[in-house]
């Protein structure tokens, strides 16, 4: 049988959704014990059990709301009165919907690439790196990041899976790879985009993604340049930065990001020229 904890983490990996079921507290004869775990995947399908027979399948319904309604419950099982099960004890069950792992993907394995990978980590990010450069990306440089990839950047995009749980960090070591991973990903469906750099670097990024056809929607949607405006720094002051804005859009707080700041002609940065 799969192991429990690690069905769990690639179902969040993956963005699958599903729920926990724990026997958390038993009285009389029962058919588990207490600890006892099974995962409940979107179809009904298992994995582990709780009891088995029509507790277990009244787990699995109870399962199955606790996903459509994004909640956690809580249920007591009588089980001769409630099941009809000969057992005759009870069984109380918690059910927790899984949650997908959110997941931060940072292209560019240099100083200001490792210090937010090693701050989302601590964030509680499941952290990829991506460089092109023999031993940049790797766990003697950045042992705070779970996964690593070296390879060309479209490589490593046609490698990878990317959902509305993945965010991306664009900070490599040049303006052509930098253009090159913002283009492969300016049509994907994501939590967050983010770019460094300069605003006439973020200009010319937008053009060269316009020329390319890119609607005007998706450019709208990139964060560039990325980051809260504190007057960074260092690298890690820039991961301070970049990373407080990941966590005022995931808590749907308001913030005026520098790449929303206006020029003097009262035009967004990499707005088209009128």
């Amino acid at each position: 049988m799969p192991d429990i904890w690690e069905t769990l983490v690639d179902m969040q990996r993956r963005g699958e959704p599903g729920a926990l079921a724990i026997v958390v507290h038993v009285e009389g004869s029962t058919p588990r014990e207490p600890g006892s775990k099974m995962i409940v995947k979107q179809d009904g399908s298992v994995v582990g059990s709780v009891g088995g027979g029509e507790l277990e399948y009244q787990a699995v319904q109870l399962a199955l709301e606790a996903m459509r309604r994004g909640k956690p419950v809580r249920q007591l099982f009588s089980l001769h009165q409630d099941l009809g099960m000969r057992c005759g004890g009870q069984v109380e069950v918690y059910i927790e919907p899984i949650r997908p792992l959110e997941k931060l993907v940072v292209f560019g394995a240099g100083h200001v690439g490792a210090a937010i990978a090693r701050m989302g980590a601590m964030l509680g990010f499941w952290v990829t790196v991506v460089d092109d450069r023999p031993g940049f990306a790797s766990e003697e440089r950045i042992p705070e990041a779970h996964q690593f990839v070296e390879a060309s950047y479209p490589e490593a995009i046609q490698r990878m899976t990317f959902d509305r749980h993945t965010y991306a960090i664009i900070v490599t070591h040049g303006h052509g790879h930098d253009d090159e991973v913002l283009r492969a990903l300016a049509d994907k469906e994501l939590a967050y985009l983010g770019m460094i750099g300069s605003r006439r670097k973020v200009q010319v990024a937008f053009e060269n993604l316009r020329q390319a056809g890119v609607p005007e929607e998706r450019i709208a949607r990139v964060r560039a340049p990325m980051g809260l405006d504190i007057g960074a720094e260092t690298p890690e002051e820039i991961a301070i930065s970049v990373l407080a804005e990941i966590i005022a859009l995931r808590r749907g707080v308001d913030v005026s990001p520098l790449g929303m700041k206006e020029r003097v002609l009262g035009q967004p940065v990499g707005a088209p020229a009128k």
